[in-house]
């Protein structure tokens, strides 16, 4: 059974080999072929996808998805739809869920099944009005973007004729996200933020608005998506917060669960099918909440780390009591103070503590204490988290720190 393997971009593991994965090295029988005519054929029959053909793919062969990530709303409607293309030698089709996402499957589907109304009307004009707010930002000119588009155009673009006239405009974001940065100006380093992701939000847009919308003899609109399109990936945003160490994560097992066969009928809703909102506001977007961003960063960290049937809610609970239970201890804030995280964390007082708490904590929540005192790799993903939480609050509890 011959497989091709999907994605975007390089992927860099050491343990598996030197050099970074890619389409090319993973694919070596393409012999430059596209993955879907390759997929095409007989020689193949299996294709492993992370994050890729989930819109556009329109292969009628496809019988299977195994699926191995959370899918939700329009994206789960967007995938599973693969499989929706007639053939005279297919006569059903399956899913594999390995995630157990049925309802929310099954409420992606409602929506679209009978009939799909809008709300309201999507306004033509959207496109206009980013693209005003975008040039008002002053970080590319009209001539830059003719320019380019132009070069884009011509018979045999080169790629470092199109990276040259594209220098200006990423010197001078790069210059005024600097100047931000030097300044403490948060509300300009959040404006660079949005410009950035308004460039990708106009192109999508367009991309949308363009099939539905005739914009006439006005190729302004178009011009601007090709430029867009070049520009956004080259814009380099700092991630302020630090990373998530999971270098130290093993896989230890991967538990399969057989949660036997599941037929969702979409049929026998009760209400009003509900309607689709427009598209509305484009370009409105906000920066998240660094919190809420760290919040999920956590959440995942811990669904990697704990098995069984365990929500949000029971992990966040559980590591905040842990957390709380440490900050109570006087000798880990004298170690926060003077030292810094990782000499921190490495006490032999940070362990104990922490494994006292998991011990107190056993009655309220028996099930994660239990992995924590049974399993290494567990008590070592905990400690990482922990590391983070308590540090950082023995920081902000430190008198200087409020002054």
């Amino acid at each position: 059974m011959a497989a091709l393997v999907a994605f975007s971009g390089e992927v860099t593991d050491s343990e598996s080999g030197p050099d970074a994965f890619h389409e090319g090295n993973m694919n070596p029988g393409l012999n430059g072929r596209d993955l879907r005519g390759a997929f095409a054929t007989g020689e193949y029959n299996v294709m492993i996808v992370a994050n890729k053909f989930q819109t556009g793919f329109d292969q009628p062969l496809l019988v299977a998805m195994y699926v191995d990530k959370r899918l939700a709303g329009v994206a789960a409607v967007q995938t599973l739809s693969r499989l929706n293309r007639t053939h005279p030698c297919k006569d059903t089709t399956y899913v594999l869920d390995f995630v157990k996402q049925e309802d929310e499957i099954l409420e992606a589907f409602r929506l679209y099944y009978r009939k799909a109304e809008l709300s309201g009307v999507t306004d033509p004009n959207l496109v206009h009005d980013l693209r005003d707010k975008l040039d008002a930002e002053g970080i590319y000119t009209a001539e830059e973007l003719d320019a380019f588009v132009q070069a884009a155009l011509s018979k045999k673009p080169k790629q470092a004729e199109l990276l040259a006239k594209l220098t200006p405009a990423v010197e001078r974001f790069r210059v005024c996200l600097h100047d931000a940065v030097s300044e403490g100006d948060k509300k300009a380093q959040d404006g660079l933020v949005l410009f950035r992701r308004n460039l990708t939000a106009f192109v999508r847009a367009y991309d949308f608005l363009s099939q539905i919308v005739d914009y006439g003899a006005d190729t302004s609109l178009e011009k601007c998506s090709i430029f867009f399109r070049h520009l956004a990936p080259l814009l380099d945003i700092p991630d302020p917060g630090e990373p998530i160490d999971l270098s130290r994560v093993v896989l230890t097992h991967y538990n399969i669960k057989d949660l036997g066969q599941h037929r969702l009928r979409l049929g026998g809703g009760e209400g009003d099918q509900p309607k689709l909102d427009p598209m509305a506001a484009v370009g409105s977007a906000k920066v998240h909440d660094p919190d809420m961003v760290r919040l999920r960063e956590i959440i995942q960290k811990m669904n990697e780390l704990f098995e069984g049937e365990l929500t949000d809610a029971d992990q966040i609970n559980f590591v905040n009591h842990i957390r709380d239970k440490m900050l109570e201890n006087p000798v880990l804030a004298q170690q926060a103070a003077a030292n810094q995280k990782d000499q921190f964390s490495a006490s032999p007082d940070f362990h104990a503590a922490m494994m006292t708490a998991v011990v107190n904590a056993y009655d309220n929540h028996m099930s994660m204490s239990e992995q924590v005192l049974r399993k290494d790799n567990v008590k070592a993903g905990l400690k990482e988290i922990l590391k983070d939480l308590v540090y950082e609050a023995f920081a902000k509890a430190r008198p200087e720190a409020g002054a």
